[in-house]
C-alpha cells in the first residue's frame, strides 16, 4: 500500500517575456504532427517560419503583461485547493510544462512507496499538455512505479455533473454573492 499520494496537476506553460515567444512557438510547431505539411526538413522549416512570424504580433503582447504568467498562480492555487479537500495522505503539485515548478521539482517529493496521478489540467489535453504529462510521468517513475494518468478530465461524467450543480447553485443565488466578485 502507497505511504503517500501525489497529485501532480499539469499545465503547459506560456513565455513569459517578448523574447521567448519564437522559441517556445519553434517548440510547439516542430513536433510532428503540429502543421499540416509533410515531416521532412521542409515540415521543420515552415515551423520556423511560422514560429518567427506569428512572434512578430504575439510579442509585443506579451510585452504588456504584468509579471510573471497568471497560470502560475492560478494552478498553485488549485493545487492548494484540491490538497485541502484530498486531506493529509495527498500532497498535490503544480507542474507547468516548459516553466517552473516542473516535474523534476514535484518528483524530489515521491517517496519509493508512494504513488502519483498525473492530472492534465487543459480540457482539451492537446499534444503539447501530452508531452507534458509524458515528461512528468517520466520524472515520477525515477522514484516509483506506481504512476496513473487521469486523461482528459473535462469529459468524465462525475465532473460534467459537479460543473452542472455548480451552475445551478450559480444560477438560484443572488447576484453577486458567488466566489468571484
Amino acid at each position: 500500500m502507497a505511504r503517500k499520494t501525489h497529485v501532480l496537476l499539469v499545465h503547459e506553460d506560456a513565455p513569459r517575456v517578448p523574447d521567448a515567444v519564437a522559441p517556445f512557438l519553434r517548440a510547439r510547431l516542430s513536433r510532428k504532427g503540429a502543421l499540416p505539411w509533410p515531416w521532412s526538413w521542409l515540415g521543420r522549416l515552415g515551423a520556423r517560419i511560422v514560429a518567427w512570424w506569428r512572434a512578430r504580433s504575439l510579442a509585443p503582447a506579451i510585452a504588456l503583461l504584468p509579471g510573471p504568467s497568471p497560470r502560475v498562480d492560478a494552478l498553485t492555487a488549485q493545487a492548494a485547493a484540491v490538497q485541502k479537500l484530498l486531506g493529509h495522505r495527498y500532497t498535490c503539485h503544480p507542474v507547468l510544462h516548459g516553466g517552473r515548478p516542473d516535474a523534476a521539482a514535484a518528483a524530489a517529493a515521491i517517496g519509493r512507496d508512494d504513488q502519483v496521478v498525473i492530472v492534465p489540467m487543459d480540457p482539451l489535453c492537446g499534444p503539447a499538455l501530452r508531452a507534458g504529462a509524458s515528461g512528468a510521468r517520466r520524472c515520477a517513475r525515477r522514484t516509483t512505479e506506481r504512476v496513473h494518468w487521469t486523461g482528459p478530465w473535462s469529459t468524465d461524467p462525475g465532473y460534467l455533473e459537479s460543473l452542472a450543480e455548480c451552475l445551478r447553485l450559480a444560477i438560484h443565488r443572488r447576484p453577486g454573492t458567488g466566489a468571484y466578485r
